[in-house]
């Protein structure tokens, strides 16, 4: 028996008319309110050529994440930590789901490794954070396959996304593309640029780098990451 998402997949490449999917249920009379999308890439986004080269360090190799062996060779220890904390926070903090486009996207053990270093990075289950069908690939165009999904899924939910952003390394024509570079992945600036694809004119989050903040200060950082 496959896994939600290799069901989802097989749907969506019957016709992108099909509403079967698991996140589909809803009739066109129960319209869902529109749906924040990050579209994300894995290699070259949060695998990258720092992180693997990071990887060889000896007080990083003891720091591996062992019984993986989905994804080629260590692929999960390769994960720049950093770099996928920080796409998770765009998403939890502008309530987005994570769509993969990666072509890992429906090897079960891939998923459960991103979720299960999730859920270490941020304390808590992180199974709200990804949409339970990924992109599917039926095409040699990325950006074919992702406007297919959005497609699919306004037809099935009834409803327009509100927004969405493409994360990947490779160089995409699409909306929304946030480039990132393979080496360094993804990047504070890329961050920002998610950020404002998902939410018009978001506030600055305050970030202290030469000093200790004061007590007032770190509560004020706090409060303005609360309500945003």
């Amino acid at each position: 028996m496959g896994t939600q998402s290799e069901t989802c997949v097989r749907q969506r490449k019957q016709t992108v008319t099909n509403t079967n999917c698991p996140s589909a249920s809803q009739s066109d009379s129960e319209p869902k309110t529109g749906q924040r999308i990050v579209f994300l890439d894995l290699e070259g986004v949060v695998v990258t050529h720092k992180s693997i080269l990071a990887t060889h360090l000896p007080a990083l190799a003891g720091a591996k994440i062992d019984g993986y062996t989905g994804g080629g060779p260590d692929w999960a220890n390769y994960v720049d930590r950093v770099a996928y904390a920080m796409i998770l926070r765009v998403c939890q903090k502008h309530g987005a789901k994570i769509v993969l486009t990666s072509v890992l996207r429906t090897r079960h053990e891939v998923r459960k490794h991103l979720l299960d270093l999730a859920e270490i990075l941020l304390g808590s289950s992180p199974a709200h954070l990804f949409h339970s069908c990924p992109v599917t690939e039926h095409s040699d165009s990325r950006e074919e396959e992702i406007r297919d999904w959005i497609l699919f899924e306004e037809k099935a939910t009834g409803s327009e996304l509100e927004s969405f952003c493409v994360i990947d390394d490779r160089r995409l024509e699409i909306e929304n593309f946030v480039q990132v570079d393979q080496r360094d992945g993804f990047s504070y600036d890329n961050y920002l640029k998610a950020q404002n694809f998902l939410v018009r004119d978001p506030k600055p989050e305050r970030i202290f780098l030469w000093s200790t903040p004061t007590p007032k200060e770190h509560q004020l950082a706090l409060d303005t990451a609360a309500t945003h």
